[in-house]
């Protein structure tokens, strides 16, 4: 499988869950990663918070922001790191997204099908 570079998609934690959903939709990814003022990584916001941590508790994302449902510090695997060492941690731990805390890069895993790398190139 070829690498399909792409920029990440990025919000700041005081975007409603309503809005990152739509930025999702809109770019046919299933997460966004959120950033610190300084541009730093905080959390990440996935397709899966969204079933699970708003609609499944009938909150409305028009009334919640991501800072609320975000999973904070996400574990970070290096650029450099071996893909079979961040698979593996993926794995093990059950994480279908791993990103480096450059934000250069995004590792999607469907643990059991296929997995795929997206990052900037």
């Amino acid at each position: 499988m070829a690498l399909r570079p792409s920029q990440p998609l990025t919000v700041v934690p005081h975007t409603t869950v309503a809005e990152a959903s739509q930025i999702m939709a809109a770019k046919r990814e299933d997460c966004v990663l959120v950033i610190d003022e300084e541009q730093r990584l905080s959390g990440i916001f996935t397709a899966k918070d969204l079933a699970f941590r708003v609609v499944g508790q009938g909150i409305d994302a028009r009334d919640i922001l991501i800072r609320d449902i975000m999973t904070e510090n996400p574990i970070c695997a290096r650029q450099s790191s071996p893909a079979t060492e961040a698979l593996e941690i993926m794995v093990r731990r059950g994480f279908r997204h791993m990103v480096d805390p450059s934000l250069s890069l995004l590792i999607l895993a469907c643990v059991g099908r296929r997995w795929q790398y997206s990052g900037d190139s």
